[in-house]
């Protein structure tokens, strides 16, 4: 599920032209291309819930350099640079915020599994 929505972020921020957000936009996480079908409306929805919910639980160092990433469109480098990171710090950060978000998301779905 969590590559779901980092590919529906990226496309979305690419449809864009990869313009960066304005920053804590209200329902910056919920955008993506026009759903086609209720089902799909009805699956977006739910996991930008999930997602919403996921990144609330990052530490503030971490849910700030995703949403500036992957939901912002800004780069590593470039949030480096704009808010005094060091360039090592910002992927590490990313990286643990994201196998955080993985394990969560990988653990839903077992859950999700039982009857």
């Amino acid at each position: 599920m969590f590559t779901i929505a980092r590919n529906l972020s990226v496309d979305w921020l690419r449809k864009q032209g990869r313009k960066p957000l304005e920053a804590r936009e209200e329902g910056a996480l919920e955008r993506e291309a026009a759903p086609q079908t209720i089902e799909q409306e009805v699956e977006h929805k739910l996991l930008g819930e999930q997602m919403k919910e996921a990144l609330g639980e990052l530490n503030e160092d971490q849910k700030q350099v995703v949403e500036l990433i992957y939901f912002m469109g800004y780069t590593q480098q470039e949030v480096s640079q704009n808010h005094n990171i060091p360039l090592g710090t910002v992927k590490s950060r990313v990286r643990l915020a994201l196998s955080q978000l993985r394990k969560k998301f990988e653990s839903g779905m077992k859950e999700g599994a039982r009857p």
